[in-house]
């Protein structure tokens, strides 16, 4: 059975602060318990692959492992708030901010698991992926951001 995703986050959501992807996959396979579970996640920016990383379930529950991943801290790179025109070693004034101060985002995952507790674990051929995020340059408040709501702005 492939991962399902549980959680997403909003289409349109600012780099300085959390983005979230949570999933879960089931605890067995065909009748069979599994076992050195993990998830394999590719994080794309602009349709080109930026990192792999592995995550391990936070937690158990009674037919399925849950885990989550924030990559803020890995597209905020991607993502500039102005850019400046510069003349030799001088820069001209006034700024001109960027217009392109975005990134389309998207998360690819796979399980990775054994069916025996003494052989290694491999990753599944099925892939899930997520739907598009635009992330864009900006932060909010705790308190803003937990109310955030793309379709109101």
């Amino acid at each position: 059975m492939a991962v399902t995703i549980t959680q997403t986050p909003d289409k349109y959501t600012p780099s300085d602060n959390p983005v979230v992807y949570a999933f879960k996959q089931q605890l067995t396979v065909s009748g069979d318990d599994k076992y050195n579970v993990s998830f394999v996640v590719k994080i794309f920016v602009d349709s080109a692959e930026i990192g792999t990383f592995e995550v391990f379930p936070e937690l158990t529950g009674a037919t399925d492992y849950f885990s989550k991943i924030d990559f803020s801290d890995k597209v905020r790179a991607y993502v500039s708030n102005h850019s400046v025109y510069t003349t030799g070693n001088s820069i001209t004034l006034p700024f001109l901010y960027d217009t392109q101060n975005y990134v389309e985002t998207y998360i690819t995952i796979q399980e990775k698991y054994s069916t025996s507790p003494t052989t290694s674990p491999t990753t599944q051929i099925a892939v899930t992926t997520s739907s598009n995020t635009i992330v864009f340059k900006g932060s909010l408040s705790r308190s803003e951001f937990s109310e955030w709501d793309y379709e109101i702005y």
